[in-house]
């Protein structure tokens, strides 16, 4: 399946995609805390409430409405938040430094034992970032586990 993000943001393909991987890959959805980075118009944030999850969306665009505005660099949450953190179609749009940046933000937000969920479409024709090929295409679900200390 060729997913593409349309001009105005990510496809509804794409998000499906990325519902049905988390349905099996991640056990009992109900109730975990999801944070959705670049949520856009939370469509995604709708259809995962679906499964009975607490969405809680970020975007720096104020005209999208997200929960909370603020940018993937840095999250305005205590450590240990989260159980799921999303991140589909936005890295792409960070500069690399960015990119490390607020992956190290998501690691700080998750619960140990918590997972990340990076979806990505093919680029955008032309689009001058392509930092999503480090992350791969397509959905990738990344269990983290923490150091104790």
């Amino acid at each position: 399946m060729r997913i593409q993000k349309s001009g105005t943001g990510v496809s509804n393909d794409l998000h499906k995609l990325v519902r049905m991987q988390m349905r099996s890959s991640i056990p009992q959805l109900k109730y975990k805390w999801l944070l959705d980075i670049g949520t856009d118009d939370a469509r995604f944030c709708k259809l995962m409430m679906q499964d009975g999850v607490i969405p809680v969306g970020i975007d720096i665009d104020r005209c999208s409405k997200p929960s909370v505005i603020a940018n993937a660099m840095h999250l305005p949450f205590n450590r240990n938040t989260f159980d799921i953190v999303t991140m589909i179609s936005v890295s792409d749009l960070l500069e690399k430094w960015e990119l490390n940046t607020a992956l190290q933000e998501i690691n700080r937000v998750l619960k140990n034992g918590g997972y990340f969920v990076h979806g990505a479409g093919e680029p955008m024709i032309g689009h001058p970032k392509h930092w999503e090929r480090v992350l791969g295409y397509g959905v990738s679900i990344f269990r983290i586990a923490k150091e104790q200390k």
